[in-house]
């Protein structure tokens, strides 16, 4: 696909994105719950970084983990716990990928995605789900365990690591067509303005 053609997708542009509702799809397997936090300190600061970002809209995070025999129980009301039947990392993946694409199906357009995931480097599949559902107004974003090229994917809108988002951080990249029209972005577009990607 044409680079100009790729950047006309930018869902941020020319949508409102700042009170959407906002999706967020955690393998918890693979990107864990870290010593001295717990489930509601990881999703206040997952907030904070999108809050950071200008995204404000109501969050929804559906946390995915391996079965055990000892199930967890998370009170916070915006955690939405599922087991992922597989140890199989790809398999998972696209389980996750499964259940963003359904939640866009029930969910109004426009409106944000999350996949916090270990490494989709390789996953060509990820980013052509990206790629189909932006057309659709629904924003992809994406946090994984390694600083990769995915990151500079043109259907990624934005892209953390796994530490900077537990940490509350803006995000490590923006969307090409962010850094091009930095000057020209505004607040409620949902996009920071600035573009390190």
């Amino acid at each position: 696909m044409d680079p100009q053609k790729r950047k006309s997708l930018r869902l941020g542009t020319f949508t409102d994105l700042s009170k959407v509702e906002i999706g967020v799809f955690w393998n918890m397997a693979e990107c864990p719950i870290p010593e001295g936090m717990d489930i509601d300190s990881v999703v206040a600061n997952i907030t904070k970084s999108l809050k950071a970002e200008g995204f404000n809209g109501r969050v929804e995070v559906y946390a995915y983990d391996v079965k055990s025999s000892q199930e967890p129980i998370y009170h916070n009301p915006r955690v939405i716990p599922d087991d992922l039947p597989s140890e199989d990392p790809d398999e998972n993946l696209m389980i996750l990928l499964s259940e963003c694409l359904c939640w866009a199906v029930r969910t109004r357009a426009p409106a944000n995605i999350l996949l916090i995931v270990g490494d989709i480097e390789g996953h060509d599949e990820i980013t052509r789900a990206f790629d189909l559902v932006t057309r659709k107004q629904y924003n992809c974003m994406l946090a994984q365990q390694v600083d990769s090229e995915v990151f500079h994917h043109f259907a990624v809108d934005k892209a953390w690591t796994w530490n900077t988002l537990l940490s509350g951080e803006p995000a490590l990249y923006h969307s090409r067509l962010d850094h091009d029209t930095a000057t020209s972005s505004s607040p409620s577009q949902g996009v920071s303005g600035t573009g390190t990607g």
